[in-house]
């Protein structure tokens, strides 16, 4: 029998998971949206105005989130739609995949540890993906998909553990928690039952799963209220699904890499990769070599599909593997590989779901077969291969090049994990201008497109369904009204004037933004508002200092490039102003418009 490889193998598989993994969960706790984002103005209608528990059965875009709903109902009536608890939630679900996925790997016969080390590696690799950073600082989104990871985690190990009734029922009830997730968390019935097929289990046992999972189907279809999205118009198409599936299951390496070579693809992604130093310009450069001699579009889908049958033609070999040695004693390792088996299932029968459902849709847009929302579930397909086929060698040499694969892997991609942070720090503070306006009632028509897809709704009316229940951008006391005049004291001159070059950051002069260095007796008051006033003492905007910078000036360099950040609405505000503060003397601040 191979030896064990060395537990020293721990240190750098560890090192890896830990500086791939870390940043996802501090920003889903830092950078969550706390304010509507999006098409969350749509999704939170039905809740505002609904009545329970239809609200929380809505069908949205085919979908039925019943249980990141109850969450965020709790949100909406318990801290008045701060966020807080959904941001919590995910995260929360987030390490808890990975707990999960490092109870499951300890089980008896229990792998060396370098093995259980690189497979919890391979899996943070494939959820910590920042590409999929929307997914995760969208509060509610980050409770789906947290909610989807942990129950598939959760059903593998009730799966894998023991063969009984009791595991198989828990099993398939995490099952349906996870459809009434997200409409993608079907797909761990399919990963169900393709598991008891290869691990042999009893024809009842697979008799009981199939009813399980056609009545959860039937329920979801055709019981449950609505129609729209789930009545699918989209023909059965083989030839499309077949055709579709491997280029959407590769996506992870067109957003990694591929994509880079098209400036067009992910607007903005592929230069601020390439600004990030020699390494992100080698790795843009890199990309658009290879996609000279085809165009970047046509090698994307050339290079996908290719990847994408190749990790097909793997699944299938690995699904012949252990139906093989199904019936035989289990080794050190199998474990390891039949938990990475299980992950590739469900991201093969999740492409499944969403490739049916969307035919229509990607043959009018294929670039969309790549889009960062799909990325949570095809990352988990390759996440599997490379467990059951690195992290589930028997050869310590086959383990040793594993670990350092995977953190060549994450070195490589660190310039496209930075650039998306950044991505995140810029939608956050987007959020909180279009808040911050929405509050002052300052009437800017570009602030629309930060609520894209409202469907038969109209943004206004879903701003006064927040508005008049007072939450989230509402919910703190009323601000002095633009215009209103307030006594004041002149501004101190002996404080240092602050020269805020403002900029406007929509097409309409209403909404300005400044980056300036903040006082000290301000940097302990970040979040906070103050009034701005003109001359005359009259109420102008509104300064405030965002929150996410503050927090971000504390992190080691070069990870953050910025400093203060200000944030300055104004109707009017031609010539001196000044800021009125309760925690500092009055700071003058030159406007130059």
């Amino acid at each position: 029998m191979p030896a064990s490889p060395s537990r020293w193998l721990c240190v750098p598989a560890l090192g890896t998971l830990l500086a791939w993994t870390g940043l996802p969960v501090l920003l889903v706790l830092t950078l969550a949206f706390r304010e509507p984002y999006s098409d969350q103005w749509r999704q939170q209608f039905p809740l505002l105005n609904g009545s329970f528990p239809g609200s929380v059965l809505q069908l949205e875009s085919g979908h039925r989130q019943v249980l990141p709903n109850l969450v965020r109902l709790a949100d909406l009536h318990w801290t008045g739609g701060s966020g807080e608890l959904l941001a919590w939630t995910g995260a929360s679900l987030f390490a808890l995949t990975l707990l999960l996925a490092w109870r499951l790997l300890r089980r008896a016969p229990r792998p060396p540890a370098a093995n259980r080390c690189l497979a919890l590696t391979f899996l943070g690799l494939g959820v910590g993906f920042l590409a999929q950073a929307r997914m995760l600082l969208h509060p509610n989104e980050s409770v789906q998909l947290g909610g989807v990871w942990a129950l598939l985690l959760l059903a593998l190990h009730l799966l894998l553990t023991a063969a009984s009734w009791r595991n198989l029922a828990l099993a398939l009830l995490c099952a349906t928690a996870a459809t009434f997730c997200f409409g993608t968390g079907f797909a761990v019935h399919a990963a169900i039952l393709a598991l008891l097929v290869l691990l042999r289990r009893s024809i009842w046992q697979l008799l009981v799963a199939g009813l399980s999972a056609f009545a959860v189907l039937y329920l979801y279809r055709h019981v449950l209220p609505g129609e729209d999205g789930i009545a699918a118009n989209t023909p059965w198409a083989p030839a499309d699904l077949a055709a579709n599936l491997p280029r959407w299951l590769a996506a992870p390496f067109v957003q990694a890499f591929f994509g880079l070579a098209d400036p067009s693809f992910q607007a903005g992604i592929a230069d601020a990769v390439a600004e990030r130093g020699p390494h992100g310009a080698l790795l843009v450069g890199a990309a658009r070599v290879v996609a000279a001699p085809l165009g970047p579009e046509r090698t994307m889908h050339v290079a996908a599909a290719v990847a994408g049958v190749a990790g097909l033609l793997l699944l299938l070999r690995a699904c012949w593997r252990t139906f093989v040695r199904a019936r035989g004693p289990l080794d050190e390792q199998e474990p390891i590989r039949r938990f990475g088996l299980g992950l590739a299932l469900f991201a093969t029968a999740a492409g499944g779901l969403v490739c049916v459902a969307r035919t229509e849709f990607f043959a009018a847009t294929p670039g969309q077969l790549f889009a960062e929302r799909y990325l949570v579930w095809s990352g988990l397909f390759w996440s599997g291969l490379a467990i059951h086929s690195l992290a589930g060698a028997e050869r310590p040499r086959t383990v040793a090049l594993g670990t350092l694969a995977a953190a060549l892997i994450a070195l490589t991609l660190w310039p496209v994990q930075r650039s998306w942070m950044s991505w995140g720090v810029a939608t956050k503070n987007q959020v909180e201008r279009t808040a911050l306006a929405l509050r002052l009632g300052i009437d800017d028509k570009a602030t629309a497109p930060m609520a894209a897809d409202l469907g038969a709704l109209s943004f206004a009316q879903c701003v006064h369904a927040v508005r008049e229940r007072r939450l989230q951008m509402f919910a703190e006391p009323e601000l002095p009204a633009i215009g209103t005049t307030l006594a004041t004291d002149p501004p101190d001159a002996s404080l240092p004037e602050l020269p805020a070059r403002l900029q406007p950051v929509t097409a309409q002069p209403t909404l300005l933004h400044a980056a300036v260095d903040l006082p000290a007796p301000l940097l302990t008051a970040a979040g906070q508002e103050w009034p701005i006033l003109d001359a005359r003492g009259a109420v102008v905007g509104r300064l405030r200092a965002d929150e996410s910078s503050a927090l971000w000036r504390r992190l080691p360099q070069p990870l953050v490039s910025r400093r203060g950040n200000l944030y300055l609405l104004a109707t009017a505000a031609t010539g001196p102003c000044h800021l009125v503060t309760t925690t500092a003397p009055h700071v003058p601040l030159a406007i130059l418009r």
